[in-house]
């Protein structure tokens, strides 16, 4: 398996709430960066990627599953077909 960047974090608020938290971090001047930081609680790459840990935990294998990545993603069930 292969990939690259960092998975969102979890609560983000889909795409659009993820580019606006890439956004924000990226800005240390930023209003909201501040609080941003206080809420993911760890130093947040966006470019981190380790295909190690990927191919090594099945939890990472879940995300493969139509199920998982449904659920993670949110994906409308007009995708699939029965």
């Amino acid at each position: 398996m292969a990939g690259e960047n960092a998975c969102p974090p979890e609560d983000v608020g889909g795409v659009p709430g993820y580019a606006d938290f890439l956004a924000i971090l990226a800005d240390p001047k930023h209003e909201e960066h501040t609080n941003m930081r206080n809420w993911i609680g760890y130093l947040f790459d966006p470019t981190a990627f380790d295909l190690v840990a990927v191919n090594t935990n099945p939890r990472y294998h879940q995300a493969l599953t139509v199920k998982s990545a449904s659920a993670c993603f949110q994906l409308p069930t007009s995708l699939f077909v029965d």
